[in-house]
Order: C-alpha cells, then structure tokens, then sequence
C-alpha cells in the first residue's frame, strides 16, 4: 500500500506522524505525497483558526488523494468527532490514542472497502511507546517523553483532548535516546504537551531534570534541545544541575502568554511575572549567551 502523511500543529502532532510514517515502512508500505491509498491527517485544536486549517488540509489531502482512504486523527478529531465524521471527505476518525492501531485500520480499510471507523476518541491512561521516526537525511530526531496536561488553564482546551499526565518509562526513553545516537542522529529535541510535568504520574520518583540529567550524560556525542517549558521549571536545581552539561542546546522556551499578573490570574497561570523574570535571569546565569523565546 502507499500512505500519506500531514500533520498540523505543535511538535508533539509531527512526532507522532513521523513515527507513524516509521510503523507503516516497518509494515512493507511506500510512504508518498499524493495519489496514495491511504492518508493521514493528525489534526490540531489549539487555536482559533485550528478548526480552519483543518477543514481545508482535509479537502486538500481528498484531492491529493481522491481514491484513498482518509483518517483523520489528533487533537480536532477528539474535540469534534461528529463535525468529521460528517464529512464527505473523511473515511475514519481517530482521537489522541492509540495511533499505532490507525495504520491497522487503514489497511483493513482499503483491503475491505470499509468506511466510517472510528478509533481512541476516549482519553487514555497510558503513555503510548512509538519509537521515534527519522526522516531521511536528517540527523535530527524529535522524542516524546510525555502526554496530556492537568494544568486547565482557562484558554486551553489542551487538557479535553489529550487527558491527564501520561510519562513514558525513564528506562524506555532512555533506550530511546541511546538508539537515536546509534543511528546517528546528532540531535534529539526532548517534547511533549507539558514535559515540566514529566514524571507526576510516575510510582519512581523521577522528574524531567533527573531524567535530562541522565540522557545528556549517557549521550555526550549527541546534543539536546527542550521544547516548549512552563516557567517555574527553570528553577535553582534546574539550572545547577545542567548548566555542566556542554551537549544541551543553550536555548529556551518558557511560555508566557500575557505580561500581566492580573490576565495571568485570570488564565490560571501558575506564576507570575516575578517569578518568569527571576528564572529567565537564573537560565542567563547558568547558560552565558543562551537564547531565551517566548510567546
């Protein structure tokens, strides 16, 4: 069979697409970009205009792909299950679970001519292992270590499609970062939907620092760049315990979405403008000349 993939969104939808695109090589299928029998589509719903986007990536991938059958997965297929599946364009809607069963359904799908399945649209209680899918050519890999959030800040609708904290095992992604550098890649970018919360829902008493602290030493050779951070997790122990590391990318994301403590309050946020400021001057402290973004 040949596939196509699409994703929208945040680097956590990309890493899932590209280890579906790594399952559905492992099954013997031809990964393209148009005129496939089968398509993918891992939708997002973090915006306002996600809802959008998503419509038209449907219609798009239909007429890039006018014999396949089309799943549409992700956060969006979660939120509005209905709205999809009402479409004439989509086949199959899956939520934010089970991705690896969607390349089964699929080819049951095409091999039976069946349409109008539906899959993972209950939240799960697992962290879902998918080994990291490498483009080819690229010495770059992404590496989800964690899903879901608990946070419910008032703007986010994050926590209703993805569920509660899910943590992957320390020892499998730490199996999972050692068997990225042996396939030579040279730079594994740590994701997730809220990985300052890696580890909560964990029985061994583990958080992203000690399991950062652990990948950067059993790798040298590689180096690893952090997504997307909550503000508070930049804090003394953080910054003391890998500022001796030379393979961590000295560059940051801590999330700030209003510069002011009352919208902040009101969002829910748990910190406020002291406190983002002490740490980024910490991160500046510890890492000399690193980059600092925001949003």
């Amino acid at each position: 069979m040949k596939f196509c993939f699409a994703a929208l969104g945040c680097k956590v939808n990309l890493f899932e697409t590209q280890a579906l695109e790594q399952l559905a090589r492992e099954r013997g299928h031809e990964i393209v970009a148009a005129g496939a029998d089968a398509a993918v589509l891992n939708t997002c719903a973090v915006t306002s205009v996600s809802e959008h986007k998503n419509i038209r990536a449907v219609h798009r991938l239909r007429r890039d792909n006018p014999d396949a059958v089309l799943a549409v997965c992700g956060c969006f297929a979660q939120l509005d299950p209905e709205r999809l599946g009402a479409m004439e364009e989509a086949d199959l809607v899956c939520g934010t679970s089970d991705r690896a069963a969607v390349i089964e359904l699929c080819e049951k799908a095409v091999r039976e001519g069946q349409r109008g399945g539906r899959l993972g649209l209950e939240n799960a209680n697992t962290f879902e292992l998918l080994r990291a899918g490498v483009p080819a050519g690229r010495t770059r890999a992404l590496l989800k270590i964690q899903d879901g959030c608990d946070h419910y800040c008032t703007y986010c609708i994050i926590p209703y499609v993805r569920g509660h904290v899910r943590s992957m095992p320390p020892a499998a992604a730490l199996e999972e970062a050692r068997r990225l550098a042996a396939s030579g890649v040279r730079e594994i970018v740590v994701t997730g939907i809220e990985i300052a919360s890696y580890g909560i829902d964990l029985q061994e008493k583990i958080g992203l620092t000690d399991l950062l602290c652990r990948m950067l030493a059993e790798n040298p050779e590689v180096r690893f760049r952090l997504g997307s951070l909550e503000p508070r997790i930049a804090d003394e122990s953080f910054c003391g315990r890998l500022k001796g590391f030379p393979n961590l990318a000295p560059h940051f994301h801590l999330s700030l979405q209003s510069g002011c403590d009352a919208v902040l309050k009101r969002m829910h946020r748990r910190y406020s403008t002291i406190l983002y400021r002490e740490n980024a001057a910490r991160l500046r402290e510890a890492f000399p000349g690193c980059s600092l973004t925001t949003i």
